[in-house]
């Protein structure tokens, strides 16, 4: 496996993995679900740059819809295979109905900093 670039350099290691490889690789996002089996999922693959999109509009597609589309339907099938109790210990506002998300945000462990605009 391909080390971390050095802009990352002190940030993998314990919970943080550095994977190379494409996002719209099902094979490659089924295997690091399976083996890593994580409790929730970020994405921040995409091509950014709006030059890029108009000189390489393939790419960009690719990653930004193909990628991100096969991304979350993999992660779908990983959460659909896991056990309720599974389900429950990590991801209580996940299995809620949507009309309850409020109501668990609000109830998050995650605080903001004093000081710290709402965005």
């Amino acid at each position: 496996m391909r080390p971390p670039p050095t802009n990352l350099a002190g940030t993998t290691g314990g919970r943080l993995r550095f994977v190379a490889g494409e996002i719209a690789n099902r094979a490659l996002m089924r295997g690091l679900l399976r083996d890593h089996q994580p409790a929730g999922v970020i994405n921040f693959a995409a091509e950014t740059h709006v030059d890029r999109s108009i000189l390489f509009p393939d790419e960009f597609v690719q990653a930004n819809v193909t990628g991100t589309f096969n991304l979350l339907d993999e992660v779908r099938h990983y959460w659909d295979g896991l056990q309720s109790a599974k389900k429950t210990a990590s991801g209580s506002c996940r299995s809620r109905p949507m009309r309850s998300m409020v109501r668990c945000r609000r109830r998050s462990p995650v605080r903001r900093k004093e000081g710290a605009r709402a965005q």
